[in-house]
């Protein structure tokens, strides 16, 4: 008669440890890649910051209101700047508008917004803040770089 017998506790261990050093290395080799894209994007956020502390720069030259509009005359007076964040402030509060347009150095650009006077009343005082593109549709605002506004009716 034939004897059914198995593989020896050898020969299962040594499958055992080669199981588990082809996990740990696949886990590593993930990790790394993890780790590597990681920095690279907190590397670009933070080259962003520092851009926007020393490399925006905007001066608004007017800022008028026209009905529920606003139409700001801007000034980039260093870097590219990819859009801007304007700050509408009123009796009843404020609204933010985001406006995509790019200006390059030096560029005068007249801007119009609208705001809703449901959410401001009669807008007061205009706050513009440049804005630089860190990713595809991912921005950070200069906030340190803003400057406001005082409208007259």
């Amino acid at each position: 008669m034939l004897k059914k017998r198995g593989i020896t506790p050898l020969i299962a261990t040594v499958i055992l440890v080669g199981f588990a050093i082809v996990i740990l290395t696949l886990v590593l080799l993930w990790g790394t890649k993890y780790v590597k894209d990681l920095q690279e994007k907190e590397g670009e956020i933070a080259a962003t910051k520092l851009s926007c502390s020393t490399g925006v720069g905007i001066a608004l030259l007017s800022a008028e209101l026209i009905g529920l509009d606003i139409s700001i005359q801007v000034e980039n007076t260093k870097e590219q700047i990819d859009g801007l964040y304007v700050v509408a402030r009123g009796s009843a509060g404020q609204e933010t508008m985001e406006v995509a347009e790019e200006i390059g150095p030096g560029e005068v650009k007249t801007i119009r917004v609208s705001y809703d006077s449901a959410r401001v009343g009669t807008a007061e005082e205009v706050d513009v803040i440049p804005r630089l593109a860190v990713a595809p549709g991912i921005y950070e605002s200069c906030s340190g770089q803003h400057e406001v506004y005082e409208l007259e009716e």
